[in-house]
């Protein structure tokens, strides 16, 4: 679990970028399936033929974020540029609220390429898209301390505290909105 000082919620940019990189990891297993279904590596394959293979490809998307997400926190994507989804309280983030939040990324990806979901997450304070919210999840940056800085983390300065104006959680008294209720401090 990330502490709440590390917090700091990821918008479309970095996102975007993570979902590059699982779109690269995914596109070598659909070119895989593809193969084993048809026994060619074209694809030409079209009409009822196809089919069954775009339900086999949704279903592996859809299993790849989930489980990933609900189980690590991340996706390769993710994990690569130091991202991590949990819930808005800063516990893991679970397969229940995983699925969630990934089975609304049908809504998200309308009416093409991510916009509802592009158009959401700018227009929401703790970053969110349409799953993110119904899941109360977030998406946040997570600082990983290396193995050669491990004195400097250690002492380095305790972060004094103080309490959300909003919802009274308890957040570092720097902190610009709250990690909780999204409120302005």
């Amino acid at each position: 679990m990330c502490s709440l000082v590390e917090q700091v919620y990821k918008g479309i940019g970095v996102r975007f970028a993570a979902q590059i990189i699982d779109g690269i990891i995914l596109a070598i297993i659909y070119f895989i399936v593809g193969f084993v279904m048809f026994g060619t590596w074209s694809w030409e394959v079209t009409g009822l033929a196809a089919t069954p293979f775009i339900f086999v490809v949704g279903i592996i998307n859809f299993l790849y974020f989930m489980i990933l997400e609900g189980t690590v926190g991340s996706t390769v994507g993710k994990k690569v540029l130091k991202l991590r989804v949990m819930k808005e309280d800063g516990t893991a983030c679970g397969l229940g609220a995983s699925f969630i939040r990934n089975i609304l990324r049908i809504i998200d990806v309308l009416p093409f390429i991510y916009i509802i979901g592009m158009i959401l997450i700018a227009r929401s304070p703790k970053k969110q898209r349409l799953g993110d919210r119904i899941a109360k999840t977030v998406v946040v940056g997570v600082s990983v301390p290396t193995a050669s800085t491990p004195a400097a983390v250690s002492e380095a300065p305790v972060e004094e505290m103080g309490f959300c104006v909003n919802c009274g959680a308890k957040i570092p008294s720097s902190a610009a909105y709250c990690p909780k209720c999204g409120a302005k401090q």
